[in-house]
């Protein structure tokens, strides 16, 4: 009897190692002419290839690539020799398996070839890092239609060309990990989705979730439980963040029993942070730690890994103020506080920040203590000679003042006991005051001297 199928298939599949002239039984290696730098690579297309595919119908094929020595750097897929894609490995290692999903155009044969390199080259008039990888030809007829179709329908199950239930799936929600998560370099997470099965199949173990665009992040093609039609299913993908900074997105479809993808595109998409590593601050110091008013400090340090040094210090409770931009890694600053204060080393590799502190500790000199026993020596009739005990060892100088309008007079000398004032009223008696002082203030006053100035008259 004969049956009627979906769509029949035109030729059978051809497998052949068609680089490099060697046979299917011996394993393609790294051309190594004039270079020393080769290494054993295997390759081979995983699981059972398809004989028959249709036209316009996904296929996915899987590539296992193994170096003896080096990293898996890229794989590319390609078809009749021409490059229809590349995937690249989420971290450097020998062994990397991949998966590319191809449509056939048109009725055909194809040859189906996958590359790999390695960050090994050799050197030489051969292509570098190049090495070969199985091929296979793939012969694709269209599919016959059975009998027209009003409309586009659901992936169908057909046998004997009748139609027993149709596939479909609807994504309900995504339970984590929505679009733009950030995920750490290198962290393994698992990606979930609540989908309901919309079509008229219930879906068994033949069904499984595969990559159909994007990387897959570690993930592998996964079977699906029992899941019977108009119920919902949690589905599960372990995947892992690549090591580099960067967007990275993976699509994924539920395919049925003949590898057929149908029904909502699952997504991931995840935001891997650049990982920056923190400059190194050897030491920062202040020299002399304790001053006192008046006198200085010098900050030195010492900077491994940074773009930017700069000092900082404190301006407000809660605030700091940038005191120097120092482009050497290595360096001093003289630094002359007020007070005692706490300086801030901000070190900088573009997002990554080490701080140290060093403190200045400052103490306030006393202002001088008050001189005494302020007195008229004698006095004429515009002034007095005077003289006065020194108790201070600190003053700059003296200041004689109007006791009433606390005008000054007069300034004396550091460590002066004596001295005139002129100037004054005649036949009129003065109130004065004397107070030593120095660059942190002046003492308290001293006695009060009253005393005339002569008469006006000869």
């Amino acid at each position: 009897m004969k049956q009627q199928l979906g769509y029949t298939m035109a030729k059978r599949l051809i497998l052949a190692a068609i680089l490099f002239g060697l046979s299917a039984c011996s394993m393609p290696t790294i051309g190594s002419l004039g270079g020393s730098n080769g290494g054993n690579v295997k390759a081979a297309i995983l699981g059972a290839v398809p004989e028959q595919v249709a036209v316009n119908q996904p296929t996915t094929l899987t590539g296992s690539f193994s170096a003896s020595k080096g990293n898996i750097e890229k794989v590319e897929f390609l078809v009749d020799g021409n490059f229809q894609a590349k995937t690249t490995p989420p971290f450097p290692q020998s062994y990397f398996k991949t998966d590319f999903v191809w449509t056939p155009p048109a009725e055909g044969d194809y040859a189906i070839t996958m590359k790999a390199y390695t960050d090994k080259g050799v050197s030489g008039e051969t292509d570098v890092h190049k090495i070969a990888a199985s091929s296979a030809i793939i012969a694709v007829a269209t599919a016959i239609k059975t009998e027209a179709t009003v409309a586009p329908q659901p992936t169908k199950v057909i046998v004997a060309g009748v139609v027993a239930c149709s596939n479909d799936a609807q994504l309900v929600k995504e339970i984590n990990y929505p679009a733009g998560t950030t995920v750490q370099p290198n962290t393994h997470f698992q990606k979930r989705w609540l989908v309901k099965n919309t079509g008229t199949c219930d879906w068994n173990s033949g069904y499984y979730l595969d990559l159909v665009s994007g990387l897959a992040l570690g993930a592998v093609k996964t079977q699906l439980p029992l899941v019977l039609a108009g119920s919902e299913v949690e589905l599960p993908l372990a995947m892992v963040a690549p090591d580099e900074g960067g967007t990275y997105q993976s699509q994924w479809k539920i395919h049925d029993l003949q590898g057929r993808p149908f029904g909502a595109t699952l997504g991931v998409e995840i935001i891997v942070p650049s990982v920056c590593k923190a400059p190194v601050i050897e030491y920062f110091t202040a020299s002399p730690a304790s001053i006192q008013q008046g006198q200085s400090s010098t900050l030195s340090w010492v900077v491994e890994g940074a773009k930017s040094v700069s000092i900082l210090h404190p301006t407000t409770y809660q605030q700091q103020d940038l005191l120097s931009t120092v482009s050497a890694t290595t360096g001093t600053l003289p630094v002359t506080p007020d007070k005692t204060t706490t300086y801030t080393l901000e070190a900088k590799d573009g997002d990554c920040v080490s701080r140290r502190y060093a403190t200045v500790n400052v103490s306030a000199q006393p202002v001088p203590a008050a001189p005494g026993n302020l007195q008229v020596v004698s006095a004429t009739k515009d002034g007095f000679a005077l003289r006065w005990q020194d108790n201070s060892v600190n003053e700059q100088g003296f200041k004689l003042y109007d006791a009433n309008t606390h005008q000054v007079r007069v300034v004396f000398s550091a460590n002066a006991t004596s001295g005139s004032v002129y100037g004054l009223n005649c036949g009129y008696t003065h109130s004065l005051i004397l107070r030593a002082y120095n660059q942190y203030g002046e003492s308290p006053d001293s006695n009060v001297m009253t005393h005339a100035t002569l008469p006006c008259g000869n």
